[in-house]
């Protein structure tokens, strides 16, 4: 985790100061190189620092305010994130460059650390021999990219499309960071009140009908339904998140959470490689 804060937050302020395409380039290549040092373990840290004092049980409520406060900062500038999420970086920083783990832990950590393949093997095996840790994985992997696509690549121009000005676009986008920010923080709520296994089972069959109802109704209205999906989405991931959790042991779990980020990633690369693909065979076709 120190090695990829002390990337990402150099990197952040460094994006400030770009002129170049290529240092444009290089700036994203780092923050991508430091997001894979974070990626499970800060998951795993938070995880791990709740059970250690006792407080596993609103685990689901609290990643769910986490995952709220950090959307609705790209809409107040391209620039802000960046800067405030550098700050927060450095910050962080501090305080993951000076833990203070207990030494019965520490101790009992060194004794039985393993070689980083035997941790690989012990993951895929768990995920493997596991239905109950597989099956939420690769849901957590998959269900979040139809909002992911919808909110990064095709809101802008299916409300181009539908007549929405320019200048109302960034708008749109707040609106729908701040309907994702209240699934995230109703997450919990939510699925006490609806059930959370009916919770999980059904939202994949809302998020479809959306999708389906998105592409039909071509209307300004229908954005509304982009909207559903992340809130639907934003209110799925603590729960399913929390159940992964609970399933993992402590000496693969940062690992065995990457290989969620891997997962998801390599999903998103195919269907991209795919819309592009598609995208330019209209393009050689209508030529």
């Amino acid at each position: 985790m120190v090695i990829g804060l002390a990337l990402v937050s150099v990197c952040m302020l460094a994006w400030l100061a770009c002129a170049f395409r290529t240092l444009i380039v290089l700036v994203y290549a780092g923050i991508a190189l430091g997001n894979t040092f974070l990626s499970g373990a800060d998951e795993a840290l938070f995880y791990g620092s709740l059970r250690t004092s006792g407080r596993v049980d609103p685990y689901p409520r609290l990643t769910g305010r986490v995952n709220a406060i950090s959307g609705p900062l790209t809409t107040i500038d391209l620039i802000v994130p960046f800067l405030v999420g550098a700050l927060c970086m450095v910050v962080m920083l501090a305080v993951v460059a000076t833990p203070k783990e207990p030494p019965h832990a520490s101790q009992k950590a060194r004794a039985a650390r393993k070689p980083y393949r035997e941790i690989i093997r012990q993951s895929i095996a768990s995920l493997a021999a596991r239905p109950t840790l597989r099956y939420p994985v690769f849901y957590l992997a998959v269900v979040p990219l139809a909002a992911f696509f919808l909110e990064s690549i095709f809101v802008q121009s299916q409300a181009v499309l539908l007549g929405v000005p320019i200048a109302a676009i960034g708008l749109l986008i707040m609106a729908g960071q701040l309907i994702n920010m209240l699934g995230a923080m109703w997450s919990q709520s939510l699925a006490a009140w609806i059930g959370e296994g009916r919770l999980i089972y059904r939202s994949p069959v809302l998020i479809v009908i959306s999708l389906a109802l998105l592409a039909a109704l071509q209307v300004f209205p229908a954005l509304l339904l982009i909207a559903v999906i992340g809130f639907v989405t934003a209110v799925l991931r603590p729960l399913v998140m929390s159940r992964i959790q609970a399933e993992v042991t402590n000496d693969v779990r940062v690992t065995l959470l990457s290989m969620l980020s891997l997962i998801g990633s390599g999903i998103m690369a195919i269907k991209r490689g795919c819309l592009r693909s598609m995208l330019c065979w209209q393009s050689v076709l209508a030529f």
